[in-house]
């Protein structure tokens, strides 16, 4: 089986791969798990994350390879350029450091002169792209099981966390996870921690929304949250070059053929800073809050959920219709979700998808993805239910599950110690340490 298994990562290397250089401190005897750390601009960031990195158990440690690709595009300016040159000075310097000396450290220099990132591809995607399809090739040996994590140099983690994840991922059969996180909380910038409150609160309301409507799709895609085995990204055909979204893009194309375990014991402490480097995500979402924070405070209506729900409910119950008598059973639904199908091609695409047998099921899980999903949310967004204030939306949603809600405010938008206890709520819901079907 082994060696069946490296024949498909070379298989894989040759057709998608795109393995870069490294400069690698110390191997362990026995590689089975490597942890990919994409660095743009990271060196203030560094420091905690190698301590975070250093706090973990020995037996892991003995078995695991933190690879950091310090990156940037051809065309970053200067001070870009100069912070990655400090980050890899840094970073080398570890490699004689007796302090960190129980750490394996691999580097891969996508910054210098020559060996930076193309225009045209450059970003966070490409970067752990390289790392990851690099990692394939360092492992010991080339086992399906061979444990991937993707993990970004602005984060920190808990002493447990490669223990954990180790365990969960080795010992339970799991194929692909998603690491719970909670962004850092900065309390010493009251405006920065409303937020990430903000976005935060944004990004559980809808999983919990998809959960709620009973989606495959409902798993957090957070790029520093990610952890598979070596035979799940050969299979999702590795990861993809977004510049920013490669995390949910990657998640769900591995949710078309395994289930995103969620692992709860453990966490992923990201920052919660600024920043305008990526199209979208924390850093974008905190700094369009600093330029207008009252147009941020906005989730998806009810509404939109509750018309998810009875789809797929209809869909998944009725997949022996053709796409014509499907299409009327949407009508029915919302108007709004026949238009969206409408858009979609749904009668000729399902037609299709019918015609070519197979599992309808799986089909409809590939065919209804996660990208689907979303387009379909912003459809009823756009065309029939705004956006609901956040806080509004939030007790809707928990009382549309719950039939009760935890938590009581008086004003549209509370002081932050409530906005705070909201956010509080959403971690342990996403968690599973608050039961939401009492």
């Amino acid at each position: 089986m082994a060696e069946n298994f490296s024949a498909r990562v070379n298989k894989y290397l040759q057709k998608y791969g795109r393995p870069g250089t490294y400069n690698l401190n110390s191997s362990p005897d026995f590689i089975d798990t490597i942890v990919v750390i994409p660095a743009l601009a990271e060196r203030n960031n560094l420091n905690a994350l190698i301590n975070s990195l250093a706090e973990q158990d020995t037996d892991s440690l003995n078995h695991t390879v933190f690879l950091f690709v310090v990156n940037n595009s051809e065309d970053a300016d200067e001070e870009v350029i100069a912070d990655n040159l400090d980050s890899l000075k840094y970073l080398s310097g570890l490699f004689s450091d007796v302090q960190y000396s129980k750490l394996s450290l691999a580097i891969i220099d996508c910054s210098s002169p020559g060996q930076s990132l193309p225009k045209k591809d450059a970003g966070v995607g490409l970067a752990r792209k390289i790392g990851l399809d690099t990692a394939l090739t360092l492992f010991t040996h080339q086992k399906p099981d061979n444990l991937l994590i993707c993990l970004d140099a602005d984060c920190t983690v808990p002493e447990n966390y490669l223990l954990v994840l180790r365990d969960e991922m080795k010992s339970h059969g799991v194929h692909v996870a998603s690491i719970q996180y909670e962004h850092k909380l900065p309390f010493e910038d009251e405006m920065n921690l409303r937020a990430i409150i903000c976005y935060e609160l944004f990004l559980r309301h809808y999983t919990l929304g998809l959960k709620y409507a009973g989606s495959d799709y409902a798993f957090h895609a957070v790029g520093s949250s990610m952890c598979f085995t070596a035979e799940a990204y050969i299979k999702a055909e590795g990861m993809n070059k977004q510049k920013a979204g490669e995390d949910f893009y990657f998640l769900q194309k591995a949710a078309k053929f395994t289930s995103i375990h969620t692992i709860n014991s453990t966490r992923v402490y990201p920052s919660p800073r600024s920043s305008f480097r990526v199209p979208f995500g924390t850093g974008r979402s905190v700094a369009r809050f600093y330029a207008d924070n009252s147009n941020e405070y906005k989730v998806h209506a009810l509404t939109s959920f509750v018309i998810l729900k009875k789809w797929l409910a209809v869909f998944r119950k009725n997949n022996f219709l053709d796409g014509r008598n499907l299409l009327l059973l949407a009508d029915e639904i919302d108007v709004h979700l026949g238009e969206f199908l409408r858009e979609q091609k749904f009668i000729t695409e399902w037609d299709k998808i019918r015609q070519c047998g197979g599992k309808l099921e799986q089909q409809q899980r590939i065919w209804f993805d996660g990208f689907k999903t979303m387009k379909l949310l912003h459809y009823l967004r756009d065309y029939g239910y705004p956006d609901m204030p956040t806080f509004e939306g939030v007790d809707a949603l928990l009382g549309q599950i719950r039939g009760v809600l935890p938590l009581t405010r008086t004003e549209r938008l509370p002081d932050i110690q409530k906005q705070i206890e909201y956010l509080l709520l959403m971690r342990k819901i996403a968690s599973g340490e608050f039961s939401i079907g009492n």
